[in-house]
């Protein structure tokens, strides 16, 4: 029984169910099974049925007939892996490169879209699935600084326009200034409204300029060196986010600066020429000619002021300093940090004759010190870009 059942199974195809049924109605004849089972349409049609069920819970890929698909060949629909990545050894990584590593390294960029595919063998639908977070570049991040730009130019010129065209009313009220023993408090005229012309600027500092250029191999801050863009990519995060590097841009603490962004990425960096400066010595003999002697009279120093002007060395960091006389009058001095606060005696005394052969102090505000050592630096002082006063004594 087990035989026949096996033999009708393997020639029809049928389950065992229906191989059982066509024996028992043929009384185990295997060749009358066979016939009846040709003979009858409901049988096929029983056959199909399950061939069907077993295909379907089997989850496998069918036609539009309903037969199954042939299965898809491996590493379809996953995209291909380029092995070309690196680049060479001892290479300036420029621009250029982060470009075509982006394009050439889809697979590879954490916030490309990736490319899904559903559907079967002869019909499928393509779906972008959503962008995924990873680092941003530093192409990113210079597009970023680009558009900032250009948009802070596009608000500077609105707000050009717009003071040109209204007249800002500023409020001056009654206020008291603190005096002492010898300068009694003095009270001024009731408040009223000013226009900006009559305004006297209260800002003791003025914002210093700054040019930022972006060339194809690197960046590069005024006329200073140049900065990768793969060796300095936290200062170009840094600027991204509004944070000034104090040590680049050459500023203090709390100092405004207004930073100028030029795009010159289809050029490579060319360092400025060096300043050139004349020799500066005393006269000299010529070699193989008599020793004389030389009677220098000296000039007066009231009447000759150049000869106290102090130098100032371009090449070096440099600060403006504002200086209030006592009769009210405001001077800005332009110095190195370096230079000393005898040295800017010297130049305010050039600047103020007035202030030589009589007997004065200079004094920093908020806190109040008096600047009594005269090969203090300027930067030691901490004076750079703020306000001095001159006291009389």
């Amino acid at each position: 029984m087990t035989e026949s059942l096996d033999q009708i199974i393997a020639i029809t195809g049928a389950d065992r169910q229906v191989a059982e049924q066509l024996l028992s109605a043929t009384n185990g004849d295997v060749q009358s099974a066979l016939d009846l089972f040709y003979s009858d349409d409901a049988s096929q049609s029983r056959v199909a049925e399950q061939q069907h069920e077993q295909q379907s819970a089997q989850g496998g890929p069918t036609t539009l007939s309903g037969a199954p698909a042939d299965p898809l060949p491996d590493g379809w629909g996953q995209p291909k892996k380029t092995t070309n990545k690196g680049k060479k050894a001892g290479g300036i990584a420029t621009l250029r490169d982060f470009n075509k590593e982006q394009e050439s390294d889809d697979d590879d960029d954490p916030r490309k879209r990736e490319n899904l595919y559903a559907g079967g063998e002869r019909s499928g639908l393509s779906v972008q699935g959503p962008s995924r977070g990873g680092p941003r570049g530093p192409n990113d991040i210079v597009g970023d600084i680009m558009k900032k730009a250009a948009e802070s130019n596009e608000e500077a010129a609105d707000e050009f326009a717009k003071s040109n065209n209204e007249t800002t009313n500023v409020f001056s009220g009654r206020g008291n200034r603190l005096g002492s023993e010898e300068d009694p408090a003095e009270s001024n005229q009731a408040g009223s409204f000013e226009t900006d012309d009559d305004w006297e600027e209260v800002d003791d500092e003025e914002p210093v300029n700054r040019s930022l250029t972006f060339w194809r191999d690197g960046f590069s801050i005024d006329d200073g060196p140049l900065m990768r863009y793969d060796e300095h990519q936290e200062t170009l995060d840094a600027l991204n986010s509004g944070r000034a590097p104090l040590s680049l841009l050459n500023i203090r603490f709390g100092q405004r600066v207004n930073l100028g962004v030029s795009q010159r990425t289809d050029e490579d960096y060319v360092p400025p020429p060096k300043v050139f400066k004349p020799f500066e010595g005393s006269a000299g003999q010529r070699l193989g000619a008599p020793t004389a002697s030389i009677r220098t009279q000296p000039v007066p120093s009231a009447t000759n002021t150049t000869s106290d002007k102090v130098e100032v060395d371009e090449s070096k960091p440099t600060t403006r300093i504002q200086v209030r006389m006592s009769d009210g009058s405001r001077h800005v001095v332009k110095l190195n940090t370096d230079h000393t606060i005898e040295q800017l005696r010297q130049e305010l005394q050039s600047v103020e004759p007035s202030l030589r052969g009589i007997g004065y102090e200079l004094t920093t505000t908020f806190p109040t010190k008096t600047l009594t050592e005269g090969e203090l630096t300027i930067d030691e002082a901490k004076i750079g870009g703020g306000v001095v006063n001159v006291k009389l004594v």
